[in-house]
């Protein structure tokens, strides 16, 4: 008779449900965008040089509050906080992929929008844009927003 592992499988492992809440840390100069401004700009959700991957996203159910995930991962700065649901992102037909970090078990990544294939031009850097353009635009809710003044 073989032992089975009957232990749950712990949260920051397991897949991405679509009613999840994702976080992502925008800039102050990334919000409000002009022409909408209870939205971020589209730039809040292009993927930064770190995100090689993926797009870093939290996972709202893994965070302790939204105001200590404000502060970026080295604590020297701060930002305003925009969630969209996993449901928005398989809808425009990626996937959300949990990738914990050692400091941080609510990490995740929108592989499809990386780093890597956004520099790299033509069809590819398109669809990205396009992707930030309606989860910013269309999709994003400001849970958080750090006052511009106090912003590092």
């Amino acid at each position: 008779m073989t032992a089975q592992n009957t232990d749950p499988v712990p949260p920051e492992f397991s897949a991405v449900a679509p009613e999840e809440s994702l976080l992502r840390r925008v800039p102050p100069h990334w919000y409000p965008d002009p022409e909408m401004p209870q939205k971020p700009q589209w730039l809040a959700f292009k993927p930064t040089p770190a995100d090689v991957d993926g797009l870093s996203v939290g996972r709202r159910r893994l965070v302790v509050s939204i105001e200590d995930y404000s502060f970026t991962p080295d604590h020297t700065k701060r930002r305003s906080v925009v969630q969209v649901r996993a449901s928005h992102v398989y809808a425009l037909r990626m996937t959300v992929k949990p990738k914990p970090l050692p400091k941080d078990a609510a990490h995740a990544i929108i592989p499809e929008m990386n780093v890597g294939d956004y520099k790299a031009d033509g069809a590819k850097k398109r669809a990205i844009k396009e992707w930030a353009l309606r989860l910013a635009h269309q999709h994003a809710e400001m849970v958080y927003v750090f006052p511009t003044t106090q912003a590092g």
